[in-house]
């Protein structure tokens, strides 16, 4: 059977089309998880006494690794049993062997044709389902939504709120977010100036808190607020100083990340190292980690030197020089800056800045190497750098930095202090007489 007809789907009539399919394979229980905030899951469903998570991937390539990572994730999220990933197209060997590590279900192109073969006779029998079934239709246009909101603006005759359009609207205000990122960058989008809502009290932003922790079971993070509330966290932090404060504030003490014990820390890190298959990188750290890589920098003073107490040093040698050169473009292009300091090659890079420097001689020579002239230094006074010194001092909580701690955490380049105040010593006694 040719299943063109499934490769002509959206992603969102894609996952309407194996609902239906899922309860006529004898799934029960068939559901689909919020349009936003779906954390990596698509669809809920139950078969056989256990609980899925599927996540449905209508690609036009081949299906990589993280979209098993995802599935993974929200296995332990939802709290269900199993996982699996449902896709029109093949998947990549490092998918497989994920997936084969962490036990989750992959459905490829050729078995979804086995599932179709036996539920319909021939190719045209499945289009004719699709088309009568409405899947098709499914899917709500751009159009379509801002039409929704100019008409419900013309019956209200003011501005449209989030409420106004869960309540009145022909769509919810999900479908916006999730089409635009937020409602106040889809009205920006459409002409009309962002809502502030400056009749909002904090009794309100309290119970808007409290309807999304008890939605979701727990105390949220600040991303999972932001996505998921019809307030800004910064509306919090406008009130309360902090989003800490304002969870310090109603007795949700967040967690000092300095506080927490070593063991959960290697915990964390072997649970992203199972979810890989092999251990991870900073940047991969920073993506599928809960904790920060900062943290394990900050107990163990790199993240090399933790990778080494684990018994994980893989150290690279003789790295090519064009690899080193590609990987600082990358960072540039990622970080949208004319050129990169050593700070955001130690805090984002796949390789620190001291790689650069002993293959080079110096940063600054790396930088005239690839034709880039380094940030400006003129402007920046003592105060400028003294003050950075005691950041990073009170960052590290420590009583004098290291020239290391200046590298990998301060704001301006080693250099910058060392042809200021001559000798490391000399900086440190200068800060020191300072009242």
């Amino acid at each position: 059977m040719n299943i063109i007809a499934v490769d002509k789907l959206s992603g969102r009539q894609f996952e309407a089309f194996l609902e239906k399919l899922l309860l006529d394979l004898g799934f029960t229980n068939v559901r689909q998880t919020p349009i936003s905030g779906d954390f990596g899951g698509d669809i809920l469903a139950e078969k056989d006494g256990k609980t899925c998570v599927i996540q449905a991937k209508r690609n036009a390539r081949t299906v990589g690794v993280r979209a098993v990572q995802e599935a993974h994730a929200a296995r332990d999220y939802y709290g269900v049993t199993d996982s699996m990933v449902i896709a029109n197209r093949t998947f990549s060997g490092r998918a497989k062997e994920l997936a084969h590590r962490c036990g989750c279900t992959l459905v490829d192109r050729l078995l979804l044709t086995d599932w179709l073969s036996g539920r319909f006779t021939s190719s045209a029998d499945l289009f004719r389902y699709i088309s009568e079934e409405g899947i098709t239709r499914y899917r709500i246009s751009n159009d379509d939504l801002v039409l929704a909101y100019r008409a419900l603006k013309e019956k209200l005759g003011k501005h449209v709120r989030v409420c106004d359009m869960d309540t009145q609207g022909k769509y919810s205000s999900s479908a916006y977010r999730k089409r635009w990122g937020s409602w106040n960058k889809f009205l920006s989008e459409v002409g009309d100036s962002p809502i502030l809502r400056r009749d909002l009290t904090t009794d309100d932003l309290r119970a808007e808190y409290s309807r999304i922790r008890t939605s979701l079971g727990r105390v949220p993070t600040r991303s999972e607020f932001s996505s998921l509330s019809a307030h800004s966290p910064d509306r919090y932090e406008r009130s309360w100083g902090s989003w800490n404060a304002f969870l310090e504030s109603i007795g949700e003490a967040p967690i000092k990340r300095h506080l927490i014990p070593k063991e959960k820390l290697i915990g964390e890190f072997k649970r992203v190292r199972a979810m890989l298959g092999k251990s991870p990188t900073v940047k991969e750290m920073a993506q599928y980690g809960g904790i920060a890589p900062t943290t394990y920098r900050r107990l163990w003073g790199s993240w090399s030197q933790f990778l080494k107490e684990m018994g994980e040093v893989r150290q690279r040698r003789n790295i090519p020089e064009q690899e080193l050169v590609n990987a600082y473009l990358k960072l540039k292009k990622q970080l949208r800056k004319q050129s990169l300091t050593q700070h955001d090659m130690n805090k984002y890079g796949e390789f620190s800045s001291s790689v650069f420097e002993r293959r080079w001689g110096s940063w600054t020579k790396f930088l005239s190497f690839v034709g880039d002239t380094g940030s400006k230094r003129t402007g920046i006074t003592d105060d400028d750098l003294k003050s950075d010194y005691l950041a990073v001092r009170k960052k590290l909580g420590k009583t004098s930095c290291s020239a290391g701690d200046i590298r990998q955490h301060g704001k301006f380049s080693l250099s910058i202090y060392l042809n200021r105040f001559g000798k490391w010593r000399r900086l440190q006694e200068i800060v020191d007489e300072s009242p």
